[in-house]
């Protein structure tokens, strides 16, 4: 695969609060690129190949992925894609470019681009690779890139394209990939700069920079995520904790509606008619059978309230006898008229505390 590197340009904001950054992403002419093995080529692109490669839709990503892009690692690594590319290239000089309108969704690569951690995209594309020597425009060349077929955009610090291993992936099937080291300045030029007492030249200092400011970008973006999981972790503790909570209730529950189950039945035991088949009867239904058992002219409309269905069953509940061994006095008191029972014991009680 190779690798291309060149400067962004002007940004504007997009509909649905997105950011469309305007590039240069690619050009005509003979380049020079570094090969995994270290050695260094000359590529001719002609215009025509760089016309015809058009990299409109193809995703964009902050960084270049390892293995470049494919459907399986799409959400993964897109930040947002290549809106449009126009079909006439650029002239700058003895060059033609190419260039595009990059359309950035992602908050994260928004705030890079605003804030100018981002300057720099590179391309990633594979292309077939005419080798035999020729000049053009007066450059010699070793080979020539044909059929140009994308893979995807970066988008990274001044620098990132030439950072190493920022920027290098490797696809299957092929030997891996070349960068574009045209634009790197000679590092003759740059002054020297001191680094724990060693001499570094301005160049190694840049790219130590570039190299500094991707780590950032994949730092706080893994913090992002991060934050997202802990978020997603902790909806799934109170998930679990109220699943803990409702499965600690049931024996108790189990258990209530057992005893009032069992309650109930007590309740209707000798209230319905001989032979009454109870089977799929609802609690209602029995209640309002004992009730005509016991009060054959008992009238309950259908309208009428479950509280009201409970009253008049408790009202219709068997007498209690209750034998007074001292007097032989009998007095009969309604479960349902509590205080009837109440007066009951209270006369019990001044009985006793009276010695009669």
């Amino acid at each position: 695969m190779i690798v291309d590197t060149a400067q962004i340009g002007s940004t504007r904001s997009a509909p649905g609060g997105g950011l469309i950054v305007s590039a240069r992403i690619g050009r005509s002419g003979v380049q020079v690129y570094r090969r995994p093995d270290g050695s260094t080529v000359r590529a001719f692109r002609p215009a025509d190949e760089v016309r015809g490669a058009n990299f409109a839709g193809a995703p964009v990503t902050v960084g270049h992925p390892s293995g470049g892009v494919t459907p399986v690692t799409y959400q993964q690594h897109a930040v947002g894609h290549v809106q449009t590319q126009d079909s006439n290239l650029e002239r700058v000089g003895r060059h033609e470019y190419a260039r595009a309108e990059i359309l950035l969704a992602a908050a994260s690569a928004i705030e890079d681009a605003r804030s100018g951690r981002i300057g720099e995209c590179s391309c990633a594309y594979s292309c077939d690779q005419i080798w035999g020597a020729g000049i053009a425009d007066g450059e010699e060349y070793d080979v020539t890139f044909k059929a140009i077929v994308p893979n995807h955009v970066a988008l990274g610090p001044k620098g990132f394209a030439r950072a190493g291993a920022e920027a290098r992936i490797v696809v299957d099937g092929n030997d891996g990939d070349w960068v574009l080291i045209e634009d790197a300045p000679s590092s003759e030029n740059y002054p020297r700069q001191e680094r724990d007492g060693a001499d570094m030249d301005q160049k190694e200092h840049d790219l130590l920079v570039a190299d500094h400011a991707a780590l950032k970008i994949k730092y706080d973006a893994l913090v992002a995520e991060h934050e997202a999981l802990k978020g997603r972790a902790a909806a799934a503790d109170g998930k679990l904790a109220t699943l803990q909570a409702h499965v600690d209730s049931l024996p108790k529950a189990i258990a209530d509606g057992v005893a009032s189950e069992l309650a109930f039945r007590e309740a209707l035991r000798g209230r319905l008619p001989a032979g009454y088949d109870a089977t799929g009867k609802s609690p209602r239904a029995l209640k309002i059978a004992a009730i005509k058992h016991a009060q054959p002219k008992a009238e309950i409309a259908d309208s009428a309230s479950d509280e009201y269905v409970d009253a008049y069953f408790a009202a219709t509940a068997p007498a209690v006898t209750v034998h007074d061994h001292n007097t032989d006095v009998r007095t009969e008191v309604q479960d349902a008229k509590p205080s009837s029972y109440e007066a009951h014991m209270r006369a019990e009680s001044a009985r006793l505390f009276s010695g009669k």
